[in-house]
């Protein structure tokens, strides 16, 4: 598991929908990182100050639903509030809501 958040944390080329979606929460949140270590992981798109990750799933690489399950757990139990969006991308307003909902 730590050699997989390694690289993870490492990726230098995200998938096109996950940089989508980083742009707008920057656009959002000039503070917004992008593959951000914390713990084991590699949060997608992190906002660091109000500890909320924002997931992209991609159907190919998320088909473990147990393996999300877990890491979502472990985040939220270190306070983490954690968004996540299945081959969506929202649009601004959602997005805003949705971080809004969850600080």
């Amino acid at each position: 598991m730590l050699f997989r958040s390694y690289a993870n944390s490492c990726v230098k080329n995200p998938s096109k929908p996950q940089v989508i979606l980083f742009n707008l929460v920057k656009c959002i949140y000039g503070e917004a990182e992008l593959n951000y270590p914390y713990l084991n992981y590699s949060i997608d798109i992190a906002i660091p100050s109000l500890k909320v990750a924002v997931e992209y799933d991609g159907s190919y690489w998320h088909q473990d639903e147990e393996i999300d399950s877990k890491r979502q757990s472990e985040l939220e139990a270190s306070g983490w509030k954690v968004i996540r969006y299945r081959d969506y991308i929202p649009k601004r307003e959602e997005l805003l809501k949705t971080i809004e909902e969850n600080k």
